[in-house]
């Protein structure tokens, strides 16, 4: 298992086997915060417990203060330490008090439990497999397959990533494979040879709440949530893509340490090449930047390798540019990266959260100011490059559409955070970082900035037809105006060219699911190319 995920930690790894030989932990290191020996896993703390940690806690240094006011001394200046530390003083509750991204799991010698955690949002991933004897829990599942688990793929989740655009717990794409929520831990004991798994949620956000706009407080929380993430003792870089979110990560964390290191995709000849606006922005911040061509190209070989890798089903095709962007970042010699995931689900980035409001907004009444709002959703969305999305079902047999249609239904929540998309992007971005020993941080995902943001009301987030108002409002001045208020969506824009797959084992097996008569849009050509590998 540990073997199969060394790419994760290619610093250093180890295992632990308890005396009793029920338990085995193992560990792959990725040294960025006290990178000596003495912050090595398995760790073993007061010869009780023994934890496996992916992830980091940014305010694990004050943390650390306070336990030393209360008599706890340390053997290391790890974060990994601390949870432990934290954990023997407070027990579970001390999960409320951790700013960070992790997956973690730590065995009690004394009482034969097992404790497993997942951060709020779930940046980082905590799959496990469970039976009345066994459990399996690892970061990739390729760990779970290295440990003998049945690799069964199923109709339902089939079904789900065709035609419903993800791959959530409500119809998992493996059978039998789980995940912990985010925001959840789960506890394990081993007690005559069968296990008791219980779940439980620490954190989930209050839907009830509202903030009040402040904009002195949300430039605050953002800031402290930027600098927060730059605690490393390697160094750090950052993306700046030419768009609103990683432009203020770059102006925040530049308020910090000057000329800090950016990294760039641009498109040499496309009409969403983003290189005047990285210009700009390297010009006013001051920044060290780089900046990587790329030309949509994938080979048959390259995408059959990315696509095992990720092994859950990849659903958009800008994953292989972000893919390719980490990869090059990690050339360069960098081990933490910086960028603005989430800012999007928090402020209302999205067309279709604008649309939402705006249908809020008509059937409120308030029908003047629901056209007002459309006018500037339908100029953003043709700037975009179009006006209208496929269904996910077209191209779908019939009798496969038949059979489960009502068996799977869409997510209608309105939120990122419970819908699964927030999920599926840091699942994407974990699996392609740390491909080459990457760490991603999210400023955009700090709880406190998190908690403020998703309760401001929609007439803020959306004023004057603008999304991201509160963003753009609060950082003007600070940024190129040409970069701060531009209303087109690029990010990671790309229509990736691939071969058809000539080698693929199953290439027969994968027709069963299409009507074959059928003229498939783009989208679900790619997501059959997806399928053919994942099924071969």
């Amino acid at each position: 298992m540990v073997v199969s995920m060394k790419h994760r930690g290619p610093d250093g790894s180890g295992t632990w086997i308890s005396d009793d030989g029920k338990l085995g932990l193992g560990h792959n290191r990725l040294a960025v915060i006290d990178t000596s020996p003495s912050g090595a896993q398995p760790m073993h703390y007061l010869d009780r417990y023994v934890i496996t940690y992916n992830g980091e806690i940014y305010n694990y240094r004050q943390l650390r203060e306070e336990c030393k006011k209360t008599g706890i001394g340390f053997t290391s200046t790890s974060d990994t330490e601390v949870i432990l530390a934290l954990y023997h003083q407070k027990g579970e509750v001390f999960l409320e008090e951790l700013d960070g991204m992790f997956a973690f799991a730590i065995y009690d010698k004394v009482n034969g439990e097992l404790f497993c955690a997942r951060d709020r949002y779930g940046e980082k991933p905590f799959y496990y497999h469970a039976d009345f004897q066994s459990f399996h829990f690892a970061s990739e599942l390729k760990a779970l397959w290295a440990a003998g688990i049945k690799k069964e793929i199923s109709e339902e989740g089939i079904y789900h990533f065709l035609a419903n655009d993800g791959v959530d717990e409500s119809a998992p794409f493996y059978k039998g494979i789980k995940t912990i929520p985010p925001g959840h831990f789960i506890k394990i004991n081993f007690e005559h040879n069968l296990l008791a798994i219980r779940v439980k949620s620490y954190y989930e956000i209050n839907a009830a709440s509202t903030s009040i706009w402040d904009g002195d407080h949300l430039r605050g929380l953002i800031q402290k949530a930027v600098q927060s993430r730059l605690v490393s003792d390697v160094g750090y870089a950052l993306t700046m893509s030419g768009g609103v979110d990683s432009a203020i990560n770059v102006f925040a964390s530049s308020q910090v340490e000057k000329d800090p290191q950016t990294y760039g995709l641009i498109y040499p000849g496309k009409p969403y090449n983003e290189a005047d606006q990285q210009d700009l922005l390297h010009t006013r911040l001051k920044t060290r930047h780089t900046q990587f061509p790329y030309h949509e190209f994938v080979s048959e070989d390259d995408f059959i390798a990315t696509v095992r890798h990720h092994e859950w089903p990849i659903i958009h095709q800008s994953m292989f540019a972000q893919n390719f962007l980490y990869k090059r970042v990690r050339e360069h010699g960098h081990k933490v990266l910086l960028e603005g995931q989430g800012a999007d689900e928090i402020f209302g980035g999205y067309f279709y959260t604008q649309r939402a409001f705006i249908k809020t907004l008509w059937e409120s009444g308030r029908k003047v100011n629901a056209a007002y709002h459309f006018f500037h959703w339908l100029q953003s969305r043709l700037l975009s490059g179009g006006l209208f999305e496929s269904s996910g079902a077209d191209g779908l047999h019939p009798d496969f559409v038949h059979s489960f249609k009502d068996k799977i239904h869409k997510p209608t929540e309105k939120t990122d955070f419970t819908n699964g998309r927030l999920v599926t992007l840091l699942r994407y971005a974990d699996i392609n970082a740390m491909m080459y020993g990457l760490e991603v941080r999210m400023p955009f995902l700090e709880s406190s900035l998190v908690d403020y943001a998703l309760h401001l009301e929609n007439d803020i987030k959306f004023k004057k037809g603008i999304k991201k108002w509160p963003l753009r409002s609060v950082f003007d001045g600070d940024i190129p105006r040409q970069v701060l208020w531009q209303r087109q969506k690029i990010g990671f824009m790309t229509q990736i060219k691939i071969d058809p797959l000539q080698t693929s084992n199953n290439k027969g097996n994968c027709d069963v699911y299409f009507d074959l008569k059928a003229k498939l849009t783009p989208k679900m050509e790619f997501k059959k190319h997806v399928l053919k590998v994942l099924l071969s």
